[in-house]
C-alpha cells in the first residue's frame, strides 16, 4: 500500500466537509428567508417570549379589526342620528308656525298633520337602518327589523286613532304596552272572556277574563280585539284595569225620551263660528240616534261634525257631552264605541239547539271522540270555525253526556264535526235532540308596540381591559318622545271631535314631547307626568365620544403592535451582514477544504521514493 492518507482520515476529512457544508446551507437558508430558524426548536431558548408576543399581537389585531366594525356602526349610528334630528327638527319649526295662525283652518291643519306623517315615516325608515345584516337600533335582536308604525296613509291612520274614542297613547309605557292572550292561563280554555255593553248601568264597556292575565295592562294603552267571530273585534283605548277586567274608553248614547236640550257646533262656513240649536231631542242607544222632537231643526248638521250637547238628564250615564255625525238629515246618527254582550248568560257565545235528532256522540275507541250535527253548526257569529281549546257543554240529551264539558282539537272543514281532545271521552249515542253551548266568548286580547327589538345593552370591548355600551335603540326615550308627540298632531280628522282643530291643548303638548326629544334642558311641566331622562344631545355626545374612544384605542393597538413587531423581529430575524459575513467565511472554507481533501487523496508513497 502506497496511498499515505488512510480510510479513518479521510472519512475524518468527509465529516467535517458535511458538517461545514450543513452550516453554509442553514446560513443560505436565513440569508433568503431573514430569519433565524424555520421553526421554534432553532430559537428554544426564546421560543416561549416569541410565542407571547405572537400572541399579544394576534390580539392586537383581533381588538383593531373588530373596533374597525365598531367604528363603522358608530359612524352610522351618528348619521342617521344626525338625520333623526333634523326631522325632528324641521317638524318642531313647522308646528311652531302652524301654532302661531290659525288652528282652525282645515288646510293648515292638513298641512301640519302631512308634515307629522312625513315625519313619522322618516324615522322609522331611519331607525330600520341596518349595516352588514345587522340592525343598529334593535338591540340584541340584531336580525329583527325594529321598527314599524304601521303607516300607509293619513286617513287610514286616523281611521284608527280618531283622537276621541281612540286616543294615540300619552304615555311611555302605555305606547310601548306589548302582550297577546287568547286563553286562559290556567286551564288554556279558549272560551274565557265576557263583554258587557254597559257594565253595571255606567255607560262604560267592560271585557272580563276567567283569569287574571289583564293585570299588569297599562290604562291608556291601545288594545286589539279579534276572533269574537266580529262581534267585538276592534281597536280600543283602556281606561281602567282590575286584574280580571279592562274597562275600554266607551261612547255612546243613553236611552232617553224626548227632552229639550242645546247642540251646538261648529260653523262649516266660519270657523270661529259656533251654531247653537235649541231642540227636543230623543236618545236611542241600540241605534246610535238623535231623533229630532221639535224646536230647531237638525238637517244643517253635516256628517263627520262635532256636536255638544248639554241638559239632557245629568246621569251617570248621561248623553251630555261630544259626539261625531255619522250621518245627517232630518234625524242623527252618531259614531259610538263600546262593545256588544257577549259571553254573558243572556248573549251565550255559541248555542246550538236541536229537536231533529241530528245531534251524535261517537266514541272513536284507539282515536278521539267526536261530536256531530249538522253542516255548519258548529261556527261563531262571523261563520268561521270555532277554535281548537274552546269548551262545550252538553244538556238535554237525555245521556251521559248531559253536564259535561268537552274541548275542541279541531272542526272539519264543513263544521259538521268537533274532534275533541285526546282526553276527553263521550258516552256513545246517536240522532239525539239536545244543546251544546259555550257562555263565555273565544277571543284574543293584545297590544303591538312599535318595536320589536329588545332592550339588552349591547357591550363593545376595545381592549383587554376596557369597554363600553351602547344601549341606543328604537325606544331610547330620546326617539320615544319625539314619536308620540309627532302621533299627538297626526291624530284626528278635521272637524270631529277627535280633530287637531277641536283639541288645541295638543300643540303645546306636542311641543313639550319634541323638545324634551332634542334638548338636555326644557322649560314647563310635562304634559303626561314624569319622562324618562333622554335628548338627541346626550345621545349625539356618546356616540361621539364613543368613537373617540374607538379611534385612539385603536391608534394605540397599533402603536403596539409596532414596538412588539420590533421585539418579534429582534427574536427572529438574522443580521444580514453577520449572516452573509459568515456565509462566505465558511463558503471559502469549505472550497478549502475541498481542496485539501484533493490533494491529500492524491498523495503517495511513490512520489518519496
Amino acid at each position: 500500500m502506497t496511498r499515505i492518507s488512510s480510510l479513518a482520515a479521510n472519512n475524518a476529512l468527509v465529516n467535517q466537509l458535511l458538517r461545514t457544508q450543513t452550516r453554509l446551507f442553514n446560513l443560505q437558508t436565513q440569508v433568503s428567508s431573514e430569519k433565524v430558524s424555520q421553526d421554534y426548536s432553532g430559537i428554544a431558548v426564546q421560543s416561549q417570549r416569541l410565542l407571547n408576543l405572537e400572541n399579544t399581537t394576534s390580539n392586537l389585531k383581533q381588538f383593531i379589526q373588530n373596533n374597525e366594525q365598531m367604528d363603522t356602526r358608530l359612524n352610522v349610528s351618528g348619521t342617521v342620528v344626525d338625520a333623526i334630528r333634523t326631522t325632528i327638527d324641521d317638524f318642531r319649526k313647522n308646528l311652531d308656525v302652524y301654532s302661531q295662525g290659525a288652528t282652525k283652518d282645515e288646510t293648515r291643519v292638513k298641512t301640519i298633520q302631512d308634515d307629522a306623517f312625513r315625519a313619522l315615516k322618516s324615522i322609522e325608515d331611519y331607525l330600520n337602518t341596518d349595516i352588514d345584516g345587522r340592525y343598529l337600533f334593535s338591540g340584541a335582536r340584531v336580525d329583527t327589523q325594529p321598527v314599524s308604525f304601521g303607516l300607509s296613509t293619513v286617513a287610514n291612520f286616523q281611521s284608527t286613532y280618531d283622537g276621541a274614542r281612540v286616543s294615540i297613547p300619552t304615555t311611555r309605557d302605555a305606547q310601548l304596552e306589548d302582550f297577546s292572550f287568547n286563553k286562559r292561563s290556567d286551564t288554556n280554555a279558549a272560551n274565557w272572556l265576557q263583554f258587557e255593553r254597559d257594565q253595571g248601568a255606567t255607560g262604560v264597556s267592560r271585557v272580563t277574563a276567567s283569569s287574571s292575565e289583564f293585570s299588569n295592562v297599562t290604562v291608556g294603552s291601545t288594545i286589539t280585539i279579534s276572533g269574537t267571530g266580529g262581534v267585538n273585534d276592534g281597536t280600543f283605548e283602556v281606561t281602567a284595569v282590575a286584574g280580571t277586567t279592562i274597562d275600554i274608553k266607551t261612547e255612546q248614547l243613553t236611552d232617553e225620551a224626548a227632552t229639550p236640550v242645546t247642540l251646538s257646533y261648529q260653523d262649516p262656513n266660519n270657523v270661529n263660528n259656533t251654531i247653537t240649536l235649541n231642540s227636543s231631542v230623543s236618545f236611542t242607544r241600540a241605534t246610535d240616534t238623535i231623533a229630532f222632537s221639535s224646536g230647531d231643526a237638525l238637517t244643517g248638521v253635516p256628517v263627520g261634525t262635532k256636536i255638544t250637547i248639554a241638559g239632557a238628564a245629568v246621569g251617570p250615564p248621561t248623553n251630555n257631552g261630544s259626539f261625531t255625525v255619522k250621518t245627517a238629515g232630518a234625524n242623527l246618527v252618531v259614531e259610538s264605541k263600546r262593545f256588544t254582550d257577549q259571553g254573558t248568560g243572556g248573549a251565550p257565545y255559541f248555542t246550538f239547539t236541536t229537536a231533529a235528532n241530528n245531534l251524535s256522540f261517537v266514541d272513536g275507541g284507539a282515536s278521539a271522540d267526536t261530536i256531530t250535527a249538522p253542516a255548519n253548526t258548529f261556527q261563531d257569529a262571523s261563520g268561521a270555525a270555532l277554535v281548537a281549546g274552546l269548551k262545550l257543554t252538553i244538556a238535554g240529551t237525555g245521556t251521559a253526556n248531559d253536564g259535561n264539558a268537552y274541548t275542541i282539537a279541531s272542526v272539519s272543514a264543513d263544521k259538521s264535526t268537533v274532534t275533541l281532545v285526546t282526553t276527553d271521552a263521550v258516552t256513545a249515542a246517536a240522532n239525539q235532540n239536545g244543546t251544546v253551548s259555550t257562555t263565555k266568548a273565544a277571543g284574543t286580547v293584545a297590544s303591538n308596540s312599535y318595536y320589536s327589538g329588545d332592550a339588552i345593552t349591547l357591550t363593545h370591548r376595545v381592549s383587554s381591559d376596557r369597554d363600553f355600551e351602547f344601549d341606543i335603540n328604537a325606544i331610547d326615550p330620546a326617539f320615544e318622545k319625539a314619536i308620540r308627540g309627532i302621533k299627538l298632531i297626526l291624530q284626528g280628522t278635521f272637524g270631529t271631535e277627535g280633530g287637531l282643530d277641536q283639541n288645541a291643548q295638543r300643540i303645546d303638548q306636542a311641543k313639550f314631547m319634541v323638545l324634551s326629544s332634542l334638548n338636555r334642558a326644557v322649560g314647563g311641566t310635562p304634559p303626561f307626568g314624569t319622562e324618562l331622562v333622554g335628548n338627541v344631545d346626550q345621545m349625539q355626545i356618546d356616540l361621539a365620544f364613543d368613537q373617540v374612544l374607538v379611534q385612539n384605542t385603536n391608534r394605540l393597538h397599533t402603536d403596539f403592535i409596532g414596538f412588539l413587531d420590533a421585539s418579534v423581529a429582534d427574536v427572529e430575524n438574522v443580521d444580514p451582514l453577520e449572516t452573509i459575513t459568515r456565509l462566505l467565511d465558511d463558503q471559502r472554507a469549505l472550497e478549502a477544504s475541498f481542496q485539501a481533501l484533493a490533494r491529500i487523496g492524491q498523495l503517495s508513497l511513490v512520489n518519496f521514493l
